[in-house]
């Protein structure tokens, strides 16, 4: 039996912690291989550097053991010196990643500083550096305690300076060399920017792959890549691109040796010594100091040249096969016809093993439609003179219903939010495309991200199975405040809380608070997704805005109500009833104004089908969305038309992965009716980051322009002689003077507003003043006032009417400059009668009231938008673009010569703290107009589509 037992060594366990641990006790029978068992459990407890298990014989069958143990040091800290082509948070993230990470406080592990030093050396690999060398170094440190210091020497960088392959005959080598993916030939003009220059086998072995890939689909299936030759190549590389074969080598390494450095090529290096141990109770920042000047010293000695790299890449393509004979084993569920007009071979056809693999997938996606999840289709390829025989073995199972639907990772969103979204319910027949639509509108959502595929478990013997979906939350509970300038909003402060997930019951509500130069913005929006559990949405809005446009100011305030329905997997339907009470004040003399204070109370309707995969920042999918708006009529309100529109945005891959294209394209008209006009708010205007982005907010218009044939800044009552007679609410545009719809105190009948045969006195079809022949000189018969002088009001030529040249019509006039000194619409005491503002009847050549050129937007527009992106980080893009569009005045047709455009690069950021990316967009103007900038930088917050 068992007799006494003692410990001796150990100073960190305890004697009570090892006795409390150990299993065997006094009394216990004595058992060699129970003490054994109970040694190597001990030693797998990682707490001991060395045990050992002294047995003492007595009396009788008494043995009594002696444990001698020497405590294993815990790490007391952990260091990373020598590197510079990655970060201590990348050598952490990917020691996680190995499951190798050295931790303080952790008993010392020399297994895992094994690990951690070949997975800092995989990482460095990656990064070109193939010679790199990765020790760990113990120093001791307090009583019991070992600082782990991972000494890293990276060599040079290995580059790629040619590759070549041996024995193709298909493929051309430029052809194959394309086929490289991740591993491309050094050029000297662009190889400091792309990793893929940097040799590493691995990169290389999937690269391969693709190779096989190819040759496959044309039918030559016993291809065979063998090792690729590594020779490193003496020298640097010059201009011009590779240099061909046959330059000196220093090493050749085959096979799989490739991977490794290559010794051969260059001398042992001595080993420098290790430093000094670290003083005993050495403060933190005293260490770092320490650890520094450690690093400073090894980089003086490191600097090592970049290494070039041949690749010789031997190919045995094979045989060429043909497609024999055809047999399907297995099937019921399809007949032999269904199988075949899925998988596109036929017998003499060339083997195309790519065209095999989309067959079988996409009868494994049938079959998983239909229920049968564990369908098993194995293709067996019989070779034999050239000829490759098919055997598609299926075997079906059984059909499987959907028992349990479990979401993991949702700690905020509810169940009930992410199950609506999933087309596919419990004890439904399992269809596999319907459970990843469900993933696809989840991912809609933007708030909850489904990770992996989803996890599918068969019910023991049953036919059913669990569903879970895991996956993580993307927060979206935003609270902002901040500020910036944007060259739609110039400089501005906003406040704002926003989420897509109030109360993890996926409702939308947002609240927005903005203060700024050109515009001030208050609303509140709620939007419930799913009332009452239903596939409708009901929602509301409340907002108040002040903003300042080119020739006035708008004050508005009102609210909407919407509703709508799901109709479709991706399509909804909604309607949406707005009221808004706009107040106009003019801050530019004669701009068109028909009326200062209205109402716009409207009805809108919109279809939208949108199948984009995210809905923050969409890479594929689409979007179409048509709206027709009715304002007025029944619905009330001072504004009367009616505004059709149609936006549809298009996601593309791009020509390199990560890439993408996204295309736009909208266009709209608004028209009047019962007699109104379209209000200068309500018209179309282009221009700014979320349309033309390079041309200046809202100044792609339409331009009137005003002929002043005698240059007198007034506009004269001339030929039309004919007054009609007629003075009623239907007024001419040359009798309705400040074009409100009524009839004033001072508006008469003028004439019919068109030029009859007997008043066209020169016969050039025009409405003319007294120039009537243009010469600028008062021939007999154009003085038509009598005062024997070409008049000319306009007396510094700029072609407006300034306040000077102004003539009083004998009435105060608010909103005018003249008049009304301070703008506040109503007379002051110091206030009298110097002018109306605008130009008397007769020489408005384009019926806008108003003398000079303006831009009043147009009744319709056309806008086109393509971006190519670029991601260069998981948070930043660039992207280059082309925008196309104009806007066209009432009778303008709409032509594509007609169109305006600009191009340029666009950074983006997208950071947590914004819903919309960050952008800083440079461009220039195609073709600019006199007066326009052919450049422009802009600074936004959002999207241009």
């Amino acid at each position: 039996m068992i007799g006494h037992i003692v410990v001796d060594g150990n100073v960190r366990v305890s004697d009570s912690a090892f006795f409390s641990n150990l299993k065997i006790k006094s009394g216990d029978p004595y058992d060699e291989r129970t003490i054994q068992e109970e040694f190597r459990r001990l030693w797998d407890q990682n707490l001991f550097d060395d045990i050992i298990v002294e047995s003492r014989h007595r009396e009788g069958d008494v043995y009594d053991l002696v444990f001698h143990v020497r405590d294993r040091p815990l790490v007391s800290n952990v260091a990373f010196v020598g590197m510079k082509a990655v970060t201590e948070a990348n050598i952490q993230e990917r020691l996680n990643q190995a499951k190798a990470e050295v931790r303080r406080g952790q008993p010392v592990d020399f297994s895992l500083l094994r690990k951690a030093e070949a997975a800092i050396n995989q990482l460095l690999g990656e990064k070109g550096y193939l010679q790199a060398r990765v020790k760990a170094r113990l120093t001791p440190a307090a009583q019991g305690q070992q600082e782990v210091t991972f000494d890293i020497r990276e060599g040079g960088k290995t580059k790629i300076k040619d590759i070549d392959f041996v024995g193709n005959t298909v493929f051309k080598d430029a052809k194959l060399r394309s086929m490289l993916k991740l591993t491309k030939r050094a050029f000297w003009l662009t190889s400091w920017a792309s990793s893929k220059t940097l040799y590493h086998p691995a990169k290389f072995d999937q690269d391969a792959e693709n190779i096989r890939t190819a040759y496959k689909s044309l039918g030559y299936l016993d291809i065979a890549i063998q090792p690729e030759i590594v020779e490193l190549v003496q020298g640097k590389q010059k201009k011009g691109g590779p240099e061909k074969a046959g330059g000196p080598a220093t090493a050749v390494i085959r096979g799989p040796g490739a991977g490794e450095a290559p010794e051969e090529a260059e001398e042992e290096e001595a080993e420098q010594p290790a430093p000094p141990p670290p003083p005993p109770n050495e403060a933190e920042k005293a260490r770092k100091k320490r650890v520094k000047a450690e690093l400073k010293a090894k980089k003086a000695g490191e600097k090592q040249p970049k290494k070039w790299v041949k690749l010789t890449v031997p190919i045995e393509e094979g045989p060429q096969y043909k497609v024999g004979r055809i047999d399907i084993q297995g099937n019921s569920v399809f007949g032999a016809a269904e199988v075949m007009a899925r998988v596109p071979l036929r017998p003499d056809m060339v083997f195309n093993d790519s065209a095999l693999k989309y067959g079988t997938k996409r009868l494994e996606e049938d079959y998983g439609e239909r229920g049968y999840f564990y369908v098993s289709i194995d293709p067996r390829v019989d070779k034999h003179d050239h000829t490759a025989d098919l055997t598609l073995s299926i075997t079906e199972d059984k059909k499987y219903y959907v028992h349990r639907i479990e979401f993991s990772g949702n700690s905020t969103t509810r169940d009930t939010v992410l199950r609506r979204e999933m087309p596919l319910d419990e004890n439904d027949l399992f269809n596999v495309r319907r459970l990843r639509l469900g993933l696809r509108k989840i991912a809609q959502l933007g708030y909850w991200q489904a990770g992996d595929d989803p996890v599918v478990k068969p019910q023991g013997e049953t036919e059913h199975v669990d569903v879970e979906v895991q996956g993580v939350e993307s927060s979206r509970n935003e609270i902002q405040v901040g500020g910036g300038v944007s060259g739609l909003e110039g400089g501005f402060f906003q406040a704002s809380y926003s989420t897509r997930n109030f109360l993890g019951r996926g409702e939308i509500l947002s609240t927005y608070i903005q203060t700024g130069a050109r515009a001030n913005r208050y609303s509140i929006n709620f939007t419930e997704p799913w009332f009452l559990g239903k596939p409708w949405t009901l929602g509301f809005s409340l907002f108040r805005r002040q903003t300042l446009f080119t020739g006035f100011t708008q004050n508005d305030s009102g609210g909407s109500v919407s509703v709508g329905r799901l109709v479709g997997a991706f399509s909804r339907f909604d309607v949406v009833y707005g009221y808004d009470r706009i107040d106009l004040l003019t801050n530019q003399v004669g701009y068109p104004v028909n009326r200062r204070i209205s109402s716009t109370s409207s009805m809108t309707t919109a279809y939208s089908v949108d199948t984009r995969n995210n809905f923050f920042r969409p890479t594929r999918g689409f979007r179409v969305v048509g709206s027709y708006e009715f304002a007025g009529g029944p619905f009330g309100g001072d504004n009367y038309f009616t505004k059709p529109r149609i936006d549809a945005t298009l996601y593309l891959p791009g020509f390199a992965r990560k890439h993408y294209i996204g295309l736009n394209a909208a266009y709209g008209y608004v028209t009047p009716f019962g007699g109104r006009v379209v209000p200068v708010f309500e018209r179309f205007f282009l221009g700014g980051e979320r349309s033309l982005r390079v041309f200046r907010n809202r100044t792609v218009s339409p331009a009137r322009r005003d002929i002043d044939v005698n240059r007198n800044g007034v506009i004269d009552v001339p030929e039309d002689r004919n007054p009609d007679g007629i003075l009623d609410a239907k007024l001419e545009p040359c009798e309705d003077l400040n074009h409100n719809g009524v009839i004033d105190k001072n508006e008469f009948d003028r004439g019919n507003c068109r030029l009859d045969p007997s008043e066209d006195l020169n016969g050039n079809g025009i409405l003319d003043t007294e120039d009537l022949n243009h010469n600028g000189i008062l021939d007999p018969g154009e003085d038509l006032n009598g005062n024997g002088v070409l008049d000319s009001e306009d007396t510094n030529r700029n072609g407006f009417l300034d306040p000077a040249e102004d003539r009083p019509d004998g009435k105060w006039t608010a909103f005018c400059p003249a008049d009304d000194t301070n703008m506040n619409g109503v007379q002051d005491g110091n206030e009298t009668d110097h002018g109306n503002c605008r130009l008397d009847p007769g020489e408005d050549t384009n019926g806008d009231g108003v003398f000079g050129t303006v831009f009043p937007g147009g009744n319709q527009f056309v806008m086109f938008n393509a971006e190519y992106t670029i991601p260069v980080a998981d948070a930043v893009e660039f992207a280059f673009f082309y925008d196309a569009g104009n806007a066209f005045d009432d009778g303008q047709r709409v032509t594509l010569s007609g169109l305006r455009a600009d191009f340029g690069l666009e950074l983006r950021f997208y950071l947590p703290m914004f819903q919309a990316p960050l952008r800083l967009i440079y461009g220039f103007v195609q073709n600019p107009q006199p007066g326009e900038n052919p450049s422009n930088f802009i600074f936004s917050i959002g999207t241009t589509f």
